[in-house]
């Protein structure tokens, strides 16, 4: 159990705890060479940030203390010699529905100016409603917000199989058309994952160590390409 009132921050080029190299990282994608800063901002549910919180209001550790998968992000960053250059922040909040989300984004825009966000909720909307149209809209205007900022839109699709494979069809698709709405990168976060039990807990939501690397690489596969 951890204590997490707001987002945790991961500074790639600063702190020391991402001196160890990362985990997994079976991408062949080439190391970019920016040609100017860059700030990556991820923003998402629980997922994202790497701790859950229950309805009551208690947060819960799902994954190991700097496994999460944007932790390993900013240490492959730094291990591919590219950390001068690029900074790591995530702004994700357990529990935290796509309305919240709409609502806070404005303000985090704003005050880091970043100029890659990687958009990571829906899931707690999915867990609690059926509509993935509302969803769907919810997000592509996220995506809309980020690229009027200036910055480029990714969306991560994190597949839902807790209400079974008809459903998640169609949160898959939601999910997709809010990217092309949106005009943001669609990211299958969880491709090759997805009612694969071994990389979730028993909750069939919460991603385990295990599928925290596999996560990265595909975040990597469409981030670093962006990245100059």
């Amino acid at each position: 159990m951890i204590n997490r009132k707001y987002f945790s921050v991961y500074v790639a080029i600063l702190s020391s705890i991402f001196l160890t190299a990362c985990g997994g990282g079976g991408s062949d994608t080439s190391v970019p060479t920016p040609t100017k800063p860059a700030v990556i901002m991820a923003f998402g549910d629980s997922l994202t940030a790497g701790y859950g919180r229950t309805a009551g209001g208690t947060y819960f550790q799902f994954v190991s203390p700097g496994n999460a998968w944007v932790e390993l992000l900013a240490n492959k960053i730094k291990a591919d010699g590219i950390g001068s250059s690029v900074v790591v922040l995530n702004a994700s909040l357990g529990g935290e529905f796509t309305s919240g989300a709409a609502s806070r984004l404005p303000g985090l825009l704003a005050k880091y100016k970043p100029t890659h966000v990687l958009l990571g909720h829906g899931t707690n909307d999915a867990r609690s409603f059926s509509d993935v149209t509302g969803i769907s809209n919810r997000m592509a205007g996220m995506a809309a917000t980020v690229n009027r900022s200036g910055a480029k839109a990714f969306i991560l699709a994190y597949g839902y199989q807790a209400k079974g494979t008809d459903f998640s069809v169609k949160y898959a698709q939601a999910l997709k058309n809010a990217a092309t709405n949106g005009g943001a990168v669609y990211i299958d976060i969880t491709a090759d994952i997805l009612f694969k039990n071994e990389f979730y807990n028993a909750d069939l939501i919460h991603l385990n160590d295990k599928a925290q690397s596999v996560m990265l690489d595909k975040v990597v596969q469409q981030l670093y390409p962006t990245i100059n």
